[in-house]
């Protein structure tokens, strides 16, 4: 038993201090080092290089640390790069000899190379061999015991190399296909006319498989040649992207030139050389003006023959190439609104030495005056000048002796006038041309505008010629009122607000009014208080309203009727009736009842009821009264009587007796000298009856007598009529002749 636990524990010791050394790792810290950053590396960790050209190195500094116990040792060992050191485009060197051991904050350093031998992208492995030595102390009681572990790390890191390549091409414009060019080339425009520009496009393309950098490019050499359209450098160029940017040439003389640029990359330069050739051609300019040819300079004036408003006037225009190399037509460009270029050929036309481009210019004047141009062939400018030939007719509108200019699509718009008024406006007619114009007409139309103050037409109206005019707005009517004034050829359109006519003056009806008697003319008229300013048409009516309801068509005007017509002529104040007369008569009639005189009001113009309202009138009254003989006749005579005929009114339209004074001849006596009838009954009948309407209250009564006696005694009669209101004046006759 003895030898049993003797023999086990070394083995359970051994057993815990594996278990022990296990639980331990490797503890090194790996950084990569460059100008501007530290990055710590671990198992797999990716390097990257980037080099500016091809052949150019770019290195990295690896610092490896020991950063174990103090009871443990590093030992480095040499790295192991994946390709075959011979060809390989990444390389190492080591600070120290290897292998070496190391303590523990103790550092080993390694400098990674990378030179790109073509346009990559590579690749490698850089694998760092590490062993880690760790002592361990065992203590059990009075027990101890030392162990060492030794642990080998390989820890790999990934490179990847990546290379920026530059190809500079150059294209010039219209000239085909890129040229590339390189370091220290040469590159053409082709000739180019003195004062015009050609224009090339200059690429920087980066081939390769890193990041560029074009940090500046610089031109040196002739002024003609400029940079446009560089972007800000410096900028990067991502592999496989480019920058470009243009470059002309504007030769100044008759020689080749030449410029240089030099790029700048982030490692090296570039230098190209362009050049271009300077040529001209002697392009001459002629006018040909009804078969006379004329050499034109730059600068100088073309002047065209006046020509009349409405007509063109041609100029033809010749270029010919004088020189010995070919020239360029290339743009023709005239200014000025008058002025047109026509009969182009096709451009840009070539022109070899004496061969000619001709072309039209044209003056077509839009108004009397001197105009003003340019023409522009290439880049030579020449002056234009032409005079049109017409007369220029201006309209205003006058208004405190100052003119406001109007055209025909202008309205002319009057204020807001009242019917029966008028407002004007004065109308000029002016020529600011160079040649006389002829109006043959000016007129309105519109029932409320009318022209004044014509000249005897047609009129010609010389250059600074000037004739006026007065246009009447008289509105006819209320609301807007449209019109248009015609001026030879041109047409203006005319409006005004009519406004209702003003309130009519005061109403005179002449007379007294009152009561009047029965069976008069009484004359009467209508009068204003003020004069009106249009003329009036009136009506004056005769109404009549019975006390004893019956009418009386014997109420009437004594021209007829009970309506009669006047009219007021504007201005005056006076009413005129029939026959021109001032005044008008009218019968009262003869039955009681009122009477009364009532005007109304017409405007001549537009017909407008001016009537005042209240309406004005006048009354007049006859009066209920007693009754009134009018005529006493003999009707007839016989030997036993006679028959008497009596004519009479009643303005209340009732008789109750009728009384007769009979008078003896000289030594007759009369039994009976008075006789007195009650003639109610038969009055009533007749005043009743529909026959009497048409004779008012006029009645004719016929009385018999039978006499008992001698008719011949009797030398005279005397009759008077009763009723209510009181007995009439007598009326007599003789009886004896």
């Amino acid at each position: 038993m003895l030898r049993n636990v003797k023999f086990r524990l070394p083995l359970l010791l051994a057993a815990l201090f594996l278990a022990h050394l296990s639980s331990l790792s490797a503890q090194f810290i790996i950084v990569a080092q460059d100008e501007d950053t530290i990055t710590e590396l671990q198992l797999g960790s990716l390097m990257t290089f980037s080099a500016g050209a091809i052949g150019e190195t770019v290195s990295r500094k690896i610092t490896v640390t020991f950063d174990g116990p103090e009871t443990s040792s590093a030992l480095i060992a040499d790295p192991q790069l994946a390709g075959s050191r011979g060809s390989r485009t990444f390389d190492f060197v080591s600070a120290s000899e290897l292998p070496l051991r190391i303590k523990p904050g103790e550092s080993v350093d390694f400098t990674v190379t990378f030179t790109p031998s073509g346009l990559g992208p590579f690749s490698n492995v850089f694998t760092l061999n590490l062993n880690q030595t760790d002592t361990i102390v065992f203590r059990r009681g009075s027990f101890s015991r030392e162990f060492e572990r030794t642990r080998e790390v390989d820890i790999p890191i990934n490179l990847s190399g990546l290379v920026a390549n530059y190809l500079v091409s150059f294209q010039a414009d219209g000239e085909g296909n890129e040229v590339l060019v390189e370091d220290g080339g040469i590159a053409r425009f082709p000739d180019t006319e003195l004062e015009q520009t050609s224009t090339a496009t200059v690429v920087v393309q980066n081939n390769g498989s890193g990041l560029g950098s074009l940090e500046a490019v610089t031109l040196s050499g002739s002024d003609e040649f400029e940079i446009a359209g560089l972007r800000l450098v410096p900028a990067d160029i991502p592999a496989g992207g480019e920058v470009s940017f243009g470059l002309s040439f504007a030769p100044l003389e008759v020689r080749m030139s030449s410029a240089s640029v030099r790029f700048q990359f982030g490692l090296g330069t570039l230098n190209l050389t362009f050049t271009g050739n300077g040529v001209t051609a002697d392009l001459i300019h002629e006018t040909i003006i009804e078969s006379t040819t004329s050499v034109v300079l730059e600068g100088e004036k073309i002047s065209f023959p006046k020509t009349t408003l409405g007509e063109e006037t041609s100029i033809a225009i010749r270029v010919t190439n004088g020189g010995d190399i070919d020239g360029a037509l290339s743009s023709v460009s005239v200014t000025g609104g008058d002025f047109a270029a026509g009969d182009l050929p096709i451009l840009p036309a070539t022109l070899e030495p004496g061969e000619s481009a001709s072309f039209t210019l044209t003056f077509t004047p839009g108004e009397p005056a001197l105009s003003m141009g340019q023409l522009r062939v290439n880049d030579k400018m020449f002056q234009l000048e032409g005079e049109g030939l017409g007369p220029m007719i201006l309209y205003s509108l006058l208004a405190n002796g100052t003119g406001t200019e109007v055209g025909t699509e202008d309205p002319l718009v009057f204020p807001s006038t009242r019917i029966g008024e008028s407002t004007s406006q004065v109308f000029e007619i002016s020529n600011t041309g160079n040649a006389a114009e002829t109006i043959a007409g000016i007129g309105a139309s519109g029932s409320a505008f009318s022209v004044s103050g014509l000249p005897p037409l047609p009129t010609q109206l010389e250059p600074d010629g000037r004739l006026s005019f007065t246009i009447d707005f008289e509105p006819d009517n209320f609301g807007t009122l449209a019109g248009s004034l015609t001026v030879g050829g041109d047409t203006f359109s005319l409006s005004g607000a009519g406004e209702e006519l003003a309130p009519l003056p005061k109403v005179t009806i002449g007379g007294s009014g009152g009561i009047v008697p029965a069976i008069q003319q009484v004359s009467t008229t209508v009068s204003l208080e003020d004069a009106f300013p249009v003329d009036l048409r009136g009506t004056l009516t005769i109404s009549f309203t019975s006390d004893v309801f019956s009418d009386d068509p014997a109420v009437q005007f004594a021209t007829g009727g009970r309506f009669v017509a006047f009219r007021i002529r504007a201005g005056e104040t006076s009413a005129q009736f029939q026959g021109g007369s001032g005044e008008v008569a009218f019968q009262t009639g003869t039955v009681a009842g009122l009477i009364r005189l009532t005007p109304s009001f017409q405007s001549e113009i537009g017909g407008f009821d001016v009537t005042p309202d209240p309406a004005p009138e006048l009354r007049f009254s006859v009066s209920r009264s007693a009754p009134e003989l009018l005529d006493l006749q003999i009707a007839s005579v016989s030997t036993t009587g006679f028959a008497l005929r009596i004519t009479g009114l009643s303005t209340a339209r009732t008789v109750d007796q009728l009384e007769f004074q009979f008078a003896p001849v000289p030594g007759a006596g009369l039994e009976t000298t008075r006789v007195t009838a009650d003639v109610s009954s038969p009055f009533l009948s007749w005043y009743s009856s529909g026959q009497s309407n048409s004779f008012g209250s006029q009645f004719t009564a016929t009385i018999n007598f039978n006499v008992d006696g001698d008719v011949s005694a009797i030398a005279g009669v005397a009759a008077t009529a009763t009723n209510s209101l009181g007995t009439s004046s007598a009326v007599s006759i003789a009886l004896q002749q």
